[in-house]
C-alpha cells in the first residue's frame, strides 16, 4: 500500500515538469519584455505625449530632455535645472509640464532655447541647451539619451572645447532677441512663454553637432551635482508608470502628500547614516546640560556619494533664524540637526521655520532641519512643495510675522496658532503635542510649503495632519487630528 502514493507523487510531479517545460519559453520571453520595458522611459516611448510640433509621430526630445531634469530635481532634491529648488521666481507651465523663469535671482537652464536634436551613429541622441546667469550664458548643458535608450544625463560642455567656443555667441545672441525681450516685456502675454500655449522657439543650429561622444570627444564634463541615471532615478519607467497612463509619468513638482511621505523616509535614512549617526549621539549627549542651543550640517560629495558632517556649532539658531551654510562645487549640503534645550518646546518653532527658509537660499539642497530635544522626541521639517516655500519666504517676512523663535501677536498665522493651540489644550493635550499640531495646522493652512513630521520608537518619521470645523451658530474652529493627508 506504500508504493502506490509514491507512484502517484510521481507521476505529479512528472507532470509539474512537462507543464513547467511548455510554458518556460513563453515565460522567458515576458520576462525580457518586461525587463526591456522597466529600463525604458515614458517620455520617449511612442505612447508618450511628448511630440514634436514637426509631426505627430516625432518625439520631441528638447521638451522630453527639459521636462525629465526638473522632475529629476524635484525628486532628487538637486538645483540642476535652477528651475525647482531655486531662490528664482518661476511658472508652471501646464501644457509643457515645465517651469519657466519670471524673476531671475541665480543660474537657470533657459529650456525654450535649445539646439537641434543630434542623431549620433551609435544611436545616442542629444540637445544643447544655455546655462543663464545675469541674463548671460554662462555654460552649455548637453542632455543626452544613451546606451540604447536605457539612461539619460545631463553634463556641461567644457569651456575650452572647440564645441563650447563656436555656439556660446550663437546662443547669447538668441537669447538676446527672443528670450531676454520676453522677460524684460512680460506683461504683454504674446511673448515667448508668458501666454497659456507652449512657447516654442526655432532651434539654434549648433556648430559642429553629430559625431562620437556628442559631437566632440571628451569636451563634455559632469555638472557639481549627479547627473543623471535610468528612467528610475527619473521615475518614469513604462512598467513603474503611475497610474498607468502612459502620459509621461509625475510632473516636475510631485504631490505635497508624496512629497511628504518621500520625505519621511530620506529623513530615516540620513539619520542612520554613519557619520550622521555618531555626531548626533554626541549632540545627544550633552543635551541635559546644555543652556545654548547647538547644531551641525551634512552634506553629500559628488564624486564618492560619502555624507560628511560639520562640527557641532553652538548658537540658538531658532531665535535668529540663522546658520551659516553656503554652497560648493564638490558637495551638497543636505541639512542640518540642531537642538532644543530644557525650558523651550521640544517641537519645532517658527523660528525654525525660518531657519530652514534661511538656509535653503543659501543652498537650495538643503531640505531638512531637523529637532532633536531634551526630552528625547526627534523631529524633522522638511520642504514638500518648493513654489509654496519660495511663496511663504515672499510673503510671510521674518521681521513681521517672527518675535523671538514664536509667531509675532496680531499677524494671522499667531491668531490660527493660539486658536490650534488653545484648542487642543483644552482637549487633554500636553503643551507639546498641542504646540506640535498647531505648527502643522498653520504650516498647512498657509501654504508654506513645509511638512513637519516626529519620529517613532521604530526611527520612522510619522506625520499628523488637524481639520478644521466651525460650530453652527458661534461660527467657532474646532480642531481634530487626522492620519489623513489634507495637505495642499
Amino acid at each position: 500500500m506504500n508504493k502506490h502514493p509514491l507512484k502517484y507523487l510521481l507521476m505529479f510531479i512528472f507532470c509539474l515538469f512537462v507543464i513547467s517545460s511548455c510554458t518556460t519559453d513563453d515565460q522567458l520571453i515576458e520576462t525580457t519584455q518586461r525587463k526591456e520595458e522597466k529600463n525604458t522611459f515614458v517620455t520617449f516611448s511612442q505612447s508618450s505625449s511628448i511630440r514634436g510640433k514637426s509631426s505627430k509621430s516625432t518625439i520631441d526630445y528638447a521638451n522630453g530632455f527639459a521636462v525629465l531634469l526638473q522632475k529629476y530635481d524635484s525628486i532628487h532634491k538637486t538645483n540642476i535645472s535652477g528651475l525647482v529648488n531655486t531662490t528664482n521666481i518661476v511658472e508652471h507651465k501646464k501644457n509643457s509640464r515645465q517651469n519657466i523663469i519670471i524673476e531671475s535671482r541665480d543660474f537657470y537652464i533657459e529650456n525654450r532655447l535649445h539646439s537641434q536634436t543630434i542623431f549620433e551613429e551609435n544611436g545616442d541622441i542629444w540637445v544643447m541647451y544655455p546655462k543663464i546667469k545675469n541674463n548671460s550664458v554662462e555654460d552649455l548643458l548637453i542632455a543626452s539619451y544613451t546606451d540604447n535608450g536605457t539612461n539619460v544625463f545631463f553634463r556641461y560642455v567644457k569651456k575650452d572645447s572647440e564645441l563650447y567656443v563656436k555656439n556660446v555667441k550663437l546662443f547669447q545672441e538668441k537669447f538676446d532677441r527672443q528670450i531676454n525681450h520676453s522677460i524684460n516685456n512680460k506683461s504683454n502675454s504674446d511673448l515667448c512663454g508668458y501666454g497659456d500655449d507652449v512657447c516654442e522657439l526655432d532651434d539654434v543650429i549648433i556648430i559642429g553637432g553629430g559625431g562620437s561622444s556628442g559631437g566632440c570627444v571628451g569636451c563634455q564634463t559632469n555638472p557639481p551635482v549627479n547627473p543623471g541615471g535610468g528612467c528610475d532615478q527619473f521615475v518614469d519607467c513604462i512598467y513603474n508608470d503611475i497610474g498607468g497612463s502612459g502620459g509621461g509619468g509625475l510632473p516636475p513638482m510631485l504631490n505635497p502628500c508624496l512629497e511628504l511621505l518621500i520625505n519621511n523616509l530620506t529623513a530615516k535614512d540620513y539619520l542612520e547614516n554613519p557619520e550622521v549617526k555618531e555626531i548626533l549621539n554626541k549632540l545627544k549627549e550633552g543635551l541635559p546640560l546644555d543652556e545654548k542651543e547647538k547644531y551641525f550640517i551634512f552634506a553629500k560629495y559628488n564624486k564618492s556619494g560619502l555624507i560628511k558632517t560639520s562640527p557641532i556649532i553652538e548658537g540658538n539658531v531658532g531665535n535668529t533664524g540663522n546658520i551659516s551654510v553656503g554652497q560648493s562645487d564638490t558637495y551638497n549640503i543636505l541639512g542640518g540637526v540642531h537642538s532644543h534645550t530644557k525650558g523651550y518646546y521640544a517641537t519645532p518653532s517658527p523660528g525654525d521655520f525660518y531657519t530652514l527658509s534661511g538656509a535653503n537660499m543659501n543652498s537650495p539642497s538643503f531640505s531638512f532641519w531637523y529637532t532633536t530635544s531634551f526630552n528625547g522626541d526627534v523631529y524633522v521639517l522638511s520642504i514638500i512643495n518648493y513654489h509654496n516655500f519660495i511663496r511663504f519666504q515672499q510673503n510671510f517676512p521674518k521681521d513681521t510675522y517672527l518675535n523671538g523663535s514664536g509667531w509675532k501677536e496680531g499677524t494671522s498665522v499667531y491668531r490660527d496658532y493660539t486658536d490650534a493651540y488653545n484648542n487642543f489644550l483644552a482637549n487633554g493635550k500636553s503643551d507639546d503635542e498641542a504646540y506640535f499640531l498647531a505648527m502643522s495646522f498653520v504650516a498647512n493652512k498657509h501654504n508654506m510649503g513645509v511638512g513637519i513630521s516626529k519620529q517613532d520608537s521604530e526611527g520612522n518619521f510619522n506625520s499628523t495632519f488637524v481639520n478644521e470645523s466651525k460650530e453652527q451658530g458661534s461660527g467657532k474652529s474646532e480642531f481634530s487630528e487626522s492620519e489623513n493627508c489634507n495637505l495642499k
